[in-house]
């Protein structure tokens, strides 16, 4: 990878700001109903080195919501030396304000959101790893000063997990979604999911948002800088993380329902991309291209799969004319707006979920 010094913003969030000025509650004990809570697991660490936490809503237990931020990726020493926060663009979330963005999109208690009733999960993101990683990355930055970045995403997610795992009762239903970097995460951490916390539970759905990235790096990412499982880097079979890891879920799970969205020329995804091939982070007319290229031999394979949907949208935002927004789900839009004159994208993951009649939608449709 060329040593190029420009930045990224996975996220597609630009309601980050926010969340400075909204806290909520710690979670000691009892759990009021429709109340979200801060989780702070013992050893918690965010890539900084700072303290982690999550964020759970409890209301109806049956139906679990495990979602998954975005946020980033380091996946060597020369990303793990440019963090960002909301000010400043970089390569990933060092640390982050975590609260505030719970009341936007797919979290939000929106008449017209299907999982405004969900018990909702929360996973916020500052590790840099797809929430896969469990390692201390020793690195110089570009300084040559000696730096410590923890990829600590694995081991964030299990203890929230075995904290707040006494109260969930009676579940029947559980849907995983994640946006960007925590699309990635969905279907990875999928069967530990399953196996270690809901055994006995068969109705899994997984909603992945903007989540294609092409490499053949993914095996050295996994196992040099963050040290994931081993049964999560055995996941890689070629240079499409994201393929490789829904077809271990239908390999394991056959029954599992899955759905992909995305934006047709995602603006990040399309420079992030450009930045794995070329060592330059922007957006060109023929990175536009590479990108489409991949999503459409992406969901070529992606089809041929029982049980895996899409939904290709297109929305510029005034971007420009070459690329699309990046990411839906944490917005209005997921419940708002209506792509390609078909329905909403919450309107088509409900039907889906709820296993009523459905078809792929397409921007060219």
């Amino acid at each position: 990878m060329k040593k190029n010094k420009k930045r990224l913003i996975i996220t597609g969030i630009t309601l980050g700001a926010l969340s400075k000025f909204l806290t909520n509650p710690k979670l000691e004990g009892k759990l009021d109903i429709g109340k979200w809570y801060k989780v702070s697991p013992d050893g918690g660490v965010n890539a900084d080195g700072s303290k982690w936490h999550g964020l759970i809503k409890a209301q109806d237990t049956s139906k679990i919501l495990i979602y998954f931020y975005g946020g980033g990726l380091s996946i060597d020493s020369f990303t793990a030396s440019y963090d960002m926060d909301y000010l400043q663009d970089g390569f990933y979330y060092a640390k982050r304000p975590l609260d505030g963005l719970e009341h936007f999109g797919i979290t939000s208690s929106n008449h017209d959101n299907p999982f405004k009733d969900y018990t909702i999960l929360l996973i916020p993101y500052a590790t840099g790893d797809m929430h896969v990683g469990n390692n201390e990355y020793h690195y110089k930055d570009v300084l040559g000063s000696e730096k410590v970045l923890y990829h600590y995403g694995y081991s964030n997610f299990i203890k929230y997990m075995d904290m707040v795992l006494k109260y969930l009762k009676d579940t029947k239903r559980v849907v995983i979604a994640g946006y960007s970097a925590g699309g990635f995460a969905v279907s990875m951490l999928m069967p530990v999911v399953r196996k270690k916390y809901f055994p006995g539970v068969l109705d899994f759905s997984l909603l992945i948002d903007a989540s294609l990235l092409i490499t053949d790096k993914w095996s050295s990412i996994l196992k040099d800088v963050w040290n994931s499982p081993e049964d999560i880097r055995n996941i890689v079979k070629s240079d499409n993380l994201i393929l490789d890891s829904i077809k271990n879920v239908k390999d394991k799970y056959p029954n599992t329902k899955v759905m992909f969205v995305c934006s047709n020329k995602d603006n990040i995804l399309t420079k992030y991309q450009n930045y794995l091939d070329n060592g330059e982070f922007e957006t060109t007319s023929k990175a536009t291209s590479v990108f489409e290229s991949n999503l459409k031999s992406f969901l070529r394979e992606y089809s041929k799969l029982e049980g895996c949907y899409y939904y290709i949208w297109n929305n510029n935002l005034g971007l420009n004319d070459k690329v699309t927004q990046h990411t839906i789900i944490a917005s209005p839009q997921f419940y708002i707006a209506k792509y390609n004159n078909k329905e909403t994208v919450s309107t088509w993951v409900s039907n889906i979920i709820n296993d009523e009649v459905v078809e792929n939608i397409d921007v060219e449709d």
